[in-house]
């Protein structure tokens, strides 16, 4: 599940053409390097934070 976030997570913030300061306001999240770890793989999101997303 992480592989397919994280790929997601790339994929959707390249082809709308965001920086992830701007993903983190979308998402009403304030630390851009956890954002920066998600798309890396490095750690996932909760539950609650991936339902918003989808």
């Amino acid at each position: 599940m992480a592989q397919k976030f994280k790929n997601t997570l790339r994929y959707h913030r390249k082809i709308l053409g965001l920086t992830l300061k701007e993903v983190a306001k979308v998402l009403k999240h304030k630390n851009v390097s956890r954002l920066s770890k998600w798309e890396h793989g490095i750690s996932t999101p909760n539950h609650g934070r991936l339902r918003i997303m989808n």
